[in-house]
């Protein structure tokens, strides 16, 4: 791991930003719930945001089924989709962090890191969260046509902000 500025290639005058997308499962999602009623003593009814995919809680014995209750979506034809009733989902750190992209497990971030060590790397050679290194992060479990017409436009932006603000 490379975390220290003498351990690297001499720094560019002017370095290209970058945008890391992780793959599949490899973005934090966060939910927050609002359900008229729990269907399980392991099953929060009301809460405010927290870590869904992935938390050392959800994946206990018998809390899983809460996990995948929360997890699912429901098809409404046509290639939409929606959340479960009361379950609202977010990306957190969407291009002003790397907060949603460093580890699967953020209580075992050691062992489950995504792409913490690239990060310190980068941060080693001179990048800078929210000037130069941007993350976006995105609901995984959704299908092409809500990459398409939202995840897609609001990287585009993102990426030509970025691109503008650093003169490239």
């Amino acid at each position: 791991q490379v975390t220290s500025k003498d351990r690297c290639e001499p720094e560019a005058k002017q370095r290209t930003p970058v945008v890391l997308v992780p793959g599949l499962t490899g973005s934090l999602l966060q939910e927050k719930l609002d359900k008229s009623a729990p269907t399980s003593d392991f099953y929060y009814q009301t809460s405010d945001w927290y870590d869904l995919w992935l938390s050392s809680y959800e994946i206990l014995p018998g809390a899983y089924k809460c996990l995948m209750e929360n997890m699912k979506l429901s098809y409404e034809g046509g290639g939409d989709v929606s959340n479960a009733p009361g379950v609202d989902v977010r990306n957190p750190g969407w291009g002003d962090s790397v907060e949603g992209v460093m580890c699967i497990i953020r209580d075992f971030c050691g062992k489950s890191k995504c792409f913490k060590d690239m990060v310190h790397a980068m941060e080693a050679k001179g990048y800078v969260v929210g000037k130069d290194l941007f993350s976006a992060p995105y609901d995984f479990r959704r299908g092409p046509k809500q990459f398409v017409e939202e995840v897609f436009p609001r990287l585009k932006s993102l990426i030509e902000e970025i691109s503008s603000i650093n003169d490239n």
